[in-house]
């Protein structure tokens, strides 16, 4: 819990003034069906964020949960540098995911954490080839997997801590409260934390997932 609170100190998404919230990015009201106060993703396709889930089973807590649902095509949740504070060297993810399905022969996109260089960004996301969780800085030479193939149907808390204001970028991840293997990648040039997405804004691909909670 006393990491966390450290990793909680650092988070630079959306921050507001004042105390620090446990939700700052708006998403955390999947849960009430009410995404419509700020700061709210400003770019989404593929996705309906006000679905009442049928029960519980299709969010993490409370009827709602941010649904992504694609058929050869874009499907993400995007928050912006107009909606992200800028020139901040560290950021703090903290979310639920879950899949449901996907295309054997597809990755599937959970999320981004783009800098202002557009180089070498923190990407979390399935890996078909292995049914597991794959993270990377540089896809060629900084990457881990959990040690698990992950569940369809089940949420995951997914958790990471990105560093970019230096010549070595590095990320932690835990998943579900477990730590998982940290990257580091060198001969970076330093910069700072832009955009997130949850999703594939690049790629069109076949999927269906839900985030929810996310902070």
């Amino acid at each position: 819990k006393s990491e966390y609170r450290r990793w909680k100190r650092r988070t630079d998404l959306a921050r507001r003034p004042g105390p620090e919230v446990p939700h700052s990015h708006g998403l955390e009201r999947f849960s009430h069906g009410d995404v419509d106060h700020r700061p709210v993703p400003d770019r989404v396709a593929g996705v309906d964020r006000r679905r009442p889930a049928p029960g519980t089973a299709a969010a993490w807590r409370g009827r709602y949960a941010g649904e992504v649902n694609t058929s050869a095509s874009l499907g993400y949740l995007q928050m912006s540098s107009a909606q992200i504070e800028q020139n901040h060297p560290w950021v703090v993810y903290r979310g639920y995911v879950r899949i449901d399905s996907y295309n054997p022969a597809e990755s599937v996109d959970l999320v981004t954490l783009r800098n202002n260089n557009g180089l070498d960004n923190f990407d979390f996301f399935l890996d078909n080839s292995t049914g597991k969780f794959k993270w990377d800085l540089k896809g060629a030479t900084s990457f881990a997997s959990s040690s698990f193939t992950a569940n369809m149907g089940q949420w995951y808390l997914v958790e990471a801590r990105v560093f970019y204001q230096a010549t070595t970028y590095t990320a932690d991840v835990r998943i579900n409260g477990a730590n998982q293997t940290s990257l580091s990648s060198s001969s970076e040039v330093s910069t700072t934390m832009k955009t997130l997405i949850m999703g594939s804004n690049g790629a069109a691909k076949t999927n269906h997932r839900y985030y929810d909670d996310v902070a």
